[in-house]
């Protein structure tokens, strides 16, 4: 039988906030037994399991530990540090972060697309978790009426751009020819114009002032 092996680490946290935050994410760790007390100021945690799951566990308590400070405490350009795969847990959705990029971006907060595995803007939290289930949603339940699937993501996004609803933009972009319909195929479309213009265009020239949220 093999040897268990115990850890101990201290935590420091600045307020209530953090502590609560903090030991929800510590639901993640299931690879050791995991004991923990908090008392104001700081966690006490207690690891128990193989040498191998003691070291795993702590560098995940330590990349959670990081996430946390990234989430509730923005950087002095007031941007907080969202990790994308904990934005995708937390909405329970997946779509793709170019497109929550360019929604947050149309809807004025700020953007530093410098990596690739994190946002950082000045959105609050659960801001971009319900931006992520509008897409999400809206994308899903087109599927049978609009095909391709990046036709419906531009869609989508102009849809929670505006308080347009998502066939009303399709008609408008097909009567000015942004979007053509495939002749052979009902439910086909494509763009008219270059993808990565299509969203700016579309809105410069087909969503009033007060038609945008």
């Amino acid at each position: 039988m093999a040897r268990t092996y115990k850890k101990e680490m201290v935590i420091r946290v600045s307020n209530n906030e953090e502590r609560v935050f903090f030991i929800n994410q510590l639901e993640r760790i299931k690879v050791v037994d995991l004991y923990l007390s908090a008392k104001p100021g700081y966690i006490r945690l207690r690891l128990a399991g193989s040498r191998e799951n003691v070291k795993l566990a702590i560098s995940e308590i330590k990349h959670i530990q990081k996430q946390t400070k990234g989430l509730l405490y923005p950087d002095r350009q007031g941007l907080f540090n969202y990790e994308i795969g904990f934005l995708f847990r937390e909405a329970g959705a997946t779509i793709r972060v170019e497109l929550l990029r360019k929604l947050l971006q149309h809807k004025g907060y700020k953007i530093d697309s410098s990596t690739s595995d994190f946002i950082k803007s000045d959105a609050p939290l659960q801001v971009i978790i319900d931006y992520i289930h509008s897409l999400d949603s809206l994308i899903r339940e087109t599927d049978v009426f609009i095909k391709p699937k990046v036709v419906r993501e531009q869609l989508a996004v102009l849809a929670v751009i505006s308080d347009l609803d998502l066939f009303t933009i399709l008609e408008r972009a097909l009567e000015s020819g942004m979007i053509r319909k495939d002749k052979k195929e009902e439910d086909r479309y494509s763009f008219a114009v270059n993808i990565n213009n299509f969203l700016k265009a579309f809105v410069s020239n087909h969503i009033d002032d007060n038609e945008s949220i």
